[in-house]
């Protein structure tokens, strides 16, 4: 255990060192965006996605540690800030208000009504039983 900590606490210091003179040089990170084919707009763009970068390789390695018997891999994504991996959901409320389809005003003339009957899909026998997933 305390080996991960050190793992984690060394990731975690190369993910948050921070130069001045622009983003750091990590192979790693460079190899990374050579096979996603990645572009950058500007020398402050680049230093923004390697510090994604680095942040989620963090996370990756972190996850490694906790679930060592599933493989985590780091992706195309793996500079996008949180933001952008949330805008892959679709238009966020932030997007539209607090907008939902209780909101939605139904088409002149016509009204929204609820005549689905409940259906219970196992009596029906169109689902089957537990399969043992081992």
């Amino acid at each position: 255990m305390q080996r991960s900590t050190i793992a984690i606490a060394l990731l975690a210091a190369m993910a948050s060192a921070n130069n001045d003179n622009g983003p750091q040089k990590d192979p790693e990170f460079w190899e990374w965006v050579a096979r996603n084919n990645k572009n950058f707009e500007d020398a402050a763009d680049v230093h923004k996605r390697e510090a994604n970068f680095n942040a989620t390789k963090v996370k990756v390695q972190q996850l490694r540690i906790k679930y060592p018997k599933t493989q985590f891999e780091l992706n195309y994504l793996a500079d996008w800030t949180e933001d952008e991996k949330s805008n892959l959901l679709g238009a966020e409320a932030s997007d539209m208000g607090e907008r939902r389809l209780q909101d939605v005003e139904p088409a002149e003339g016509r009204k929204l009504q609820s005549n689905i009957p409940s259906i219970n899909w196992i009596t029906e026998g169109h689902v089957g039983p537990v399969k043992n997933q081992k």
